[in-house]
């Protein structure tokens, strides 16, 4: 980012300080958690969003994420490892919600769930999985609608940390994402290689130190 050295702070975000990586979690639990897309929702001028369902529905982000969730696949790999899998909308995408309809008892809407109890993280471009690397979960990379991204309908078409060296398997279709979570489920829902040494040479180190060392700096600046 052309960022000279002496401007940047040696430090992770100060809210991985709160995050537990050392505590038991429920590795048993899948998050599924996109985001959102500009192209399928319209921005008022005034500010908030106009949701258009008609569009919503008739678009690869939506069809092949409900053929994931509906698939007998699913529910199968769901029973048989005893897993279960959280939703999560972008909050922009919250008008959108009644949209999705779960055929299985394992599948439901998260319910803010401190992030730490997952096992399993199931993503697109969002960010949030620089969280889940901290964590050092299992990720895997779903993007249903690969064609609109690589067209940049959401206003870019590649990332800074390209899908093929990213943290986890990239898939666009529910047989693909199903058989990479299988991958993860017989490795008891643990990271398989290589993806679980990238997530744990990633960050500079894990120290709950990321609030001391910026307060530091700034004293020093």
């Amino acid at each position: 980012y052309f960022f000279p050295e002496e401007a940047l702070i040696k430090s992770k975000m100060p809210r991985y300080d709160r995050v537990d990586t050392d505590g038991e979690r429920a590795k048993k639990i899948i998050f599924l958690a996109p985001s959102w897309r500009k192209y399928l929702i319209s921005h008022k001028a005034g500010g908030g969003w106009i949701p258009d369902k008609e569009k919503f529905q008739k678009s690869d982000y939506f069809i092949k994420t409900q053929e994931f969730l509906e698939s007998p696949e699913l529910e199968e790999l769901l029973e048989k490892n005893d897993l279960t899998l959280e939703f999560k909308l972008h909050p922009i995408f919250e008008p959108y919600k009644d949209c999705f309809k779960f055929n299985s008892s394992r599948i439901s809407f998260a319910q803010n769930r401190p992030i730490d109890e997952y096992g399993i993280f199931i993503t697109d471009y969002s960010s949030f999985v620089f969280d889940f690397v901290y964590l050092n979960r299992a990720i895997v990379y779903f993007l249903p609608d690969v064609k609109e991204f690589k067209a940049g309908m959401n206003d870019y078409r590649e990332l800074d940390i390209p899908f093929e060296n990213g943290f986890g398997e990239f898939t666009t279709n529910k047989t693909e994402l199903c058989r990479a979570i299988g991958k993860i489920a017989q490795n008891s829902c643990e990271p398989i290689s290589p993806y679980k040494e990238k997530n744990a040479d990633f960050f500079l180190d894990k120290e709950k130190n990321a609030c001391d060392r910026i307060t530091e700096f700034l004293k020093n600046t």
